[in-house]
């Protein structure tokens, strides 16, 4: 069975925690994907597991790279601006594999 978790709040992603832990301890690969939704920018660090300087750093270091704007961001624009991220990545690696797949085709019909 796969799974795809989504834990909203702070109860919610530690649901997702758990989740994705048993299937590390496991070996399972049965979670297909989790995901967990914060609040704010301290209870994402916890969800991360990370401090929040260090997020905070990492931040300023993506806007200074000229990932995120310059601007000061609210946790609601840098959770759009991840998201838009993450949508990025995902398109191209699926047209990457259909790339590959279609490169497959053209060998296999001696194209």
């Amino acid at each position: 069975m796969r799974i795809f978790v989504i834990g909203f709040g702070q109860a919610g992603g530690k649901i997702a925690d758990l989740f994705v832990e048993f299937d590390r301890r496991t070996r399972l690969n049965s979670v297909i994907r989790a995901i967990a939704i914060a609040e704010d920018f301290s209870h994402a660090a916890k969800i991360l597991r990370v401090k929040e300087e260090k997020m905070e750093k990492e931040i300023a270091k993506l806007s200074r790279k000229g990932f995120l704007p310059s601007r000061s961001l609210s946790f609601r624009d840098l959770k759009r601006i991840c998201l838009g991220f993450l949508m990025r990545y995902e398109l191209m690696l699926k047209l990457d594999k259909m790339e590959k797949d279609i490169e497959e085709i053209k060998k296999k019909l001696g194209l």
